[in-house]
């Protein structure tokens, strides 16, 4: 079998190279092994999920392993169980090769992909763009749901297989893998869209798309995400859009400009849009905080990091502290 996990950067294997089942008891063994390994080196696991439902939601899992099941299957019941947990760094990933097994078996059977993307305002989905040439609907549609499934069911499966710590950011994910985890998770053919336009409910059944023009239409809507841009609302209003810490000497420049721009152009308002920021090099914030706080400040207020033997081989310096330590390393003030 081959069961590939992510824990807090650590990698464990087992091989294979086909999609076999594992077996019911290695399925269990893999959970009691990933359930002690995060105790072990994580120094906050629980911070935002108690150890009871974590644990409670484990044992359901088990209880749940009638029979043998594939890695992939594996991860679809488990991946959301440790997401919960809102540890950005802590999540598991099926492995490839049989993600690819998955998909071939997807495509043979002539299951298509959702023809429109979609944007999301307080869990309720609308429409972004549409791929096909529909007749009623249109961009900025509320939808109540696909083939009998209601939209806030819809979020709150895929929300699950994303990790993170704010759920506005796992949610701008679901938002641009929308039409292809949709599509995995409640395959078919076409889909039956209830949804509201002009204060009127109505349905509208829609043939899918290949996977070669999901490709296609996607990127025309989203492409790749910029690390970071300024724009501005309205006169007195500027938005940046700090998408990733990333390209230090770039965003030193983008700084630069951006706030030369709100100076000449007398902005009085500056929003910060961090929603779909999934972390990096945190010295960019140092320089943005800069620009908008003339006073000391601290960019954190203590590191904690739990000493193990993972931990030593990845970090010498910890290999002089005893395992179970908890070492804590000072505020950082900028002056």
């Amino acid at each position: 079998m081959k069961t590939l996990f992510f824990i807090l950067g650590l990698i464990i294997t087992y091989s294979s190279f086909s999609q076999k089942k594992i077996a019911k008891d290695h399925l269990i063994s893999d959970l009691d092994f990933l359930a002690d390994k995060y105790e072990k080196i994580h120094p906050n696991l629980y911070a935002y999920t108690s150890k009871d439902i974590f644990e409670n939601k484990l044992q359901n899992l088990k209880n749940e392993f009638n029979d043998s099941i594939t890695s992939v299957d594996f991860w679809f019941k488990l991946a959301p169980i440790v997401n919960d947990l809102k540890h950005g760094h802590t999540r598991i990933e099926t492995n490839q090769d049989e993600i690819g097994i998955m998909f071939e078996d997807f495509i043979k059977k002539g299951y298509k992909f959702l023809p429109f993307s979609i944007y999301v305002i307080d869990s309720i989905i609308y429409i972004q763009d549409i791929y096909t040439n529909v007749n009623g609907l249109k961009p900025g549609d509320i939808i109540f749901s696909i083939n009998g499934n209601k939209s806030q069911d819809i979020i709150s499966k895929l929300i699950g297989y994303k990790s993170g710590e704010r759920y506005e950011y796992r949610l701008s994910y679901v938002e641009r893998t929308f039409i292809w985890d949709f599509s995995f998770q409640f395959p078919s053919t076409s889909f039956e869209i209830e949804y509201l336009s002009n204060g009127q409910l109505k349905k509208i059944e829609l043939l899918g798309i290949t996977y070669e023009d999901t490709d296609k239409y996607s990127s025309e809507v989203f492409g790749a995400l910029s690390d970071y841009t300024f724009d501005l609302i309205e006169d007195s209003i500027g938005i940046i859009n700090y998408n990733a810490c990333r390209k230090k000497e770039k965003f030193k420049r983008f700084l630069d400009s951006t706030f030369t721009t709100i100076q000449q152009k007398n902005i009085d308002y500056l929003i910060i849009d961090l929603r779909k920021n999934g972390g990096g090099n945190s010295d960019l914030n140092t320089f943005l905080f800069k620009y908008i706080y003339d006073k000391p400040f601290n960019t954190y207020k203590r590191i904690d990091v739990k000493v193990t033997d993972d931990i030593k081989n990845s970090h010498n310096f910890y290999s002089q502290f005893e395992n179970d330590t908890m070492v804590t390393v000072a505020q950082l003030t900028i002056n």
